[in-house]
């Protein structure tokens, strides 16, 4: 699969999760959680890696350094860590419906695939999946009554908008190969469809990340600093 059906699959899976989140006061921290995971394995693509970060026991490693990492950041409780797995656990389920993966390895190179990838099958199954998570944000924003990141502190709001600044050069990055691979004199509709999908990540930072806390958390800081003759 392409990020535009990652994103969307991982999205529909976890709106339970979602569901559960709401009733603490906050659901922008998991929503962040799962789409970062959901394009978590392919940000280890990297020749013969994808093996490892494409198998079961390959990318529970990545996502125990990743969670320890995430937990210097961001406070560790049962949904954030569910959110995060939830998410890199439908990397595996798109790709073993659409690509392949290596669910054994290292035990074994053995293969497991359904339908190939980057075909017009992927192409019309990704948008078919993308416009049902479309259907799904009204409920979304629904229970985002608050519209606000409760309880967040400064630290664990700038490295969850790290992370969506991450997924969003990644999102270009395939944007280009995906237009590299498809576009052409007789590109099929599915694929000129998919093209807008690729800005979903820019639209996640945009929709659901206030920044007008992290400007004032900034800001703070800055008026903290005491001033030199630094540019006189």
């Amino acid at each position: 699969m392409w990020l535009p059906g990652h994103l969307a699959l991982a999205f529909l899976i976890a709106i339970p999760v979602f569901a559960w989140a709401q009733r603490k006061g906050e659901i922008r921290t998991p929503i962040i959680l799962v789409i970062f995971f959901a394009a978590f394995p392919d940000f280890f693509h990297i020749g013969d890696f994808r093996a490892v970060s494409h198998s079961l026991v390959g990318l529970a490693g990545l996502m125990l350094i990743a969670l320890l990492v995430l937990s210097v950041f961001v406070k560790l409780n049962r949904w954030t860590i569910l959110a995060s797995v939830v998410g890199a656990s439908s990397h595996l389920i798109g790709d073993t419906y659409i690509g392949h993966i290596y669910p054994l390895f290292p035990f074994s190179n053995a293969v497991l695939e359904f339908n190939e990838f980057n075909t017009l099958f992927d192409f019309q199954t990704e948008l078919a999946l993308s416009a049902l998570a479309l259907l799904a944000i009204p409920v979304i924003l629904f229970w985002d009554r608050k519209r606000r990141w409760a309880g967040r502190t400064g630290k664990e709001r700038s490295f969850l908008l790290l992370m969506s600044l991450l997924l969003i050069v990644f999102g270009f990055a395939e944007l280009v190969l995906f237009a590299q691979m498809n576009l052409g004199r007789h590109s099929p509709r599915s694929v000129l469809l998919m093209l807008p999908l690729f800005a979903s990540p820019l639209l996640l930072m945009l929709g659901w990340i206030d920044l007008r806390p992290l400007s004032q958390y900034v800001k703070r800081k800055l008026g903290k600093t005491p001033k030199t003759d630094f540019g006189r």
